[in-house]
């Protein structure tokens, strides 16, 4: 978070409040009532489930909270009476790793993409941008020519400009797997400097970072500027004519977003997980998808 180093060991649950509390400090609209945040209940282990000095699981259970929060305001609003606020750190620090939960006619992800039956049940969307190690290497951490200095490469989901703009045959014999298709790819990224790792990237508008401590990403302008900011916001546009209240449907699902309809335009992570957070509040979600684009979600 940039906001806070940790000198001992924090055990998770304790950072998850913490973290809740710091948020909700910072973020307009949001309460302040010190009541209400300490409703919440995390629980879990005290190590993340998927450990790094990032605190992801930390942020992403805060962030599950802070949802709930606001559904559980919204459904007051509707006058029905809600319940505890249980936040589970193992489970929501696997997000990304949902869609290899999901169970149908009992069986797992990982068994209906064995046997084939996936693609009778779900189109096969990611037209191969992960069939070959090397491919699915394009998306990782290398060190590079500057001194103690990694870079973020992310050939997206058309690796192969990304590759051939690196000097990189994105269809290289000889490479079985992963281990050896990582080397072979930094191998590459070491005769690059990360600021000219930098410009390759930018010269093709492919995404690609280096990879910053936080006191060289507070040195950054981009690391000033969004400084500025708080990490969740929003503000009024008022360039549009302004559309009167509409009222909250009643129904019998008693979940916050009951009645409400969303159109999910979007594809790859974030915003799919976001319609997939607004289904579970009760939303009607429609997602729209293009046959021709390739999605990973």
């Amino acid at each position: 978070m940039g906001t806070f180093v940790d000198k001992a060991f924090t055990p998770l649950l304790l950072e998850c409040t913490r973290l809740l509390e710091y948020l909700a400090s910072i973020t307009p609209g949001f309460t302040k009532v010190q009541k209400v945040l300490n409703s919440v209940k995390f629980e879990g282990d005290d190590y993340p489930s998927i450990p790094g000095s990032v605190k992801s699981v930390a942020l992403t259970a805060v962030l599950h909270a802070m949802a709930g929060i606001v559904g559980q305001e919204i459904s007051e609003m509707k006058g029905q009476k809600t319940g505890q606020i249980t936040v589970n750190t193992d489970q929501v620090g696997l997000w990304l790793e949902t869609p290899m939960l999901v169970f149908v006619n009992g069986k797992g992800a990982a068994e209906l993409i064995k046997s084939g039956e996936i693609a009778s049940i779900l189109p096969i969307t990611d037209k191969g941008i992960f069939d070959s190690p090397l491919r699915y290497r394009g998306w990782a951490m290398y060190q590079t020519k500057t001194p103690n200095t990694w870079y973020q490469i992310h050939t997206s989901l058309t690796p192969a400009p990304v590759f051939k703009a690196l000097g990189i045959d994105p269809d290289a014999p000889g490479i079985k797997t992963k281990d050896q298709a990582y080397a072979h790819i930094q191998d590459v990224i070491r005769k690059y400097t990360a600021r000219e790792l930098e410009m390759i990237h930018r010269e093709i508008g492919a995404c690609g970072v280096t990879c910053y401590t936080p006191r060289t990403w507070k040195e950054t302008s981009m690391g000033q500027s969004l400084a500025r900011h708080p990490l969740i916001n929003y503000e009024k546009q008022n360039y549009v004519p302004e559309t009167p209240p509409v009222p909250f449907s009643t129904s019998n699902d008693k979940r916050p977003l009951a009645g409400v309809k969303v159109v999910g335009l979007a594809r790859v992570i974030a915003a799919p997980a976001l319609c997939a957070g607004l289904a579970a509040f009760g939303a009607d979600v429609v997602r729209v998808m293009s046959p021709h684009m390739p999605d990973v979600s």
